[in-house]
């Protein structure tokens, strides 16, 4: 699926966590954000698209083959492979865990030992594995690919999902389930504060609404996007978007579409 709603939702799950968190309105920024990165996070694997990783990270690695070959192969570092996997979450999530928990230890000094670095650290990483997982679940419905779907349980070398009920883009209909959720999670964040305890549990339930939602909206296509032919599912894609939207609102979401730097 897209960057932007991977971005999106997870922001909208790092909003979650941060309304169980007692703290200042800029931490609570920080672990939305950290959803957010937790949700584009998978996507590192397609560095090896960029036009400069063959003479830099590949040189470097002593890779013989090419971005391009790498990112549509079945290596463990192709696209769809480890980071798009449970193991990888864990690692992923881990890894960064650690180094923050070092950094703030022994560099910024902000706690004198690990458990209190953990301890505070702990939300931004909830945060961060959550955007993760929804990640990976979400780009269990596109298309199968050259790989068949992502390499959820790696090592094993099975690729789970590629259903094909949603294309890579134009999924305007779930970003604006997404946008609208997180829209409504940030208003609440910013009444928690005033609100009784009970009502943290607000934008869980704006969550689990935002996810039926895409649910609904995902089971509505009747059409299957590992047919061949990259224009036609483009088309269709378009076409599904122009019966579900109103006609404004699905020109707006072209308009914007058509002038962001990344597929949308």
């Amino acid at each position: 699926m897209d960057v932007v709603t991977q971005i999106i939702a997870g922001l909208l799950i790092g909003t979650v966590v941060a309304g169980f968190v007692m703290c200042r309105p800029a931490q609570r920024f920080k672990i939305v954000l950290a959803g957010g990165l937790g949700g584009i996070f998978p996507e590192v694997d397609t560095l090896s698209l960029m036009p400069w990783f063959d003479r830099t990270l590949g040189k470097w690695m002593g890779i013989n083959q090419s971005g391009i070959d790498i990112y549509f192969g079945n290596e463990w570092f192709s696209h769809q492979a480890f980071t798009h996997s449970l193991l990888g979450l864990l690692c992923c999530t881990g890894a960064i865990w650690f180094l923050n928990i070092l950094f703030y230890t022994h560099v910024i000094k902000h706690a004198r030992t690990w458990k209190a670095a953990g301890s505070y650290l702990a939300p931004y990483f909830i945060a961060f594995a959550g955007g993760y997982l929804l990640h990976l679940v979400l780009d269990l419905f596109t298309p199968a690919g050259p790989w068949g779907g992502i390499r959820l349980f790696f090592p094993m070398d099975v690729y789970i999902g590629g259903w094909g009920k949603l294309w890579w883009w134009n999924n305007y209909d779930i970003t604006l389930v997404l946008f609208l959720g997180l829209m409504m999670n940030v208003l609440s964040l910013i009444s928690i504060p005033i609100m009784d305890r009970k009502m943290k549990i607000i934008p869980s339930m704006v969550l689990a609404l935002a996810l039926i939602g895409i649910s609904i909206q995902i089971n509505s296509r009747h059409f299957n996007f590992n047919q061949p032919g990259y224009m036609g599912r483009e088309a269709a894609s378009h076409h599904i978007q122009q019966q579900v939207l109103a006609p404004p609102v699905y020109e707006a979401m072209a308009w914007v579409d058509q002038r962001l730097p990344v597929y949308f």
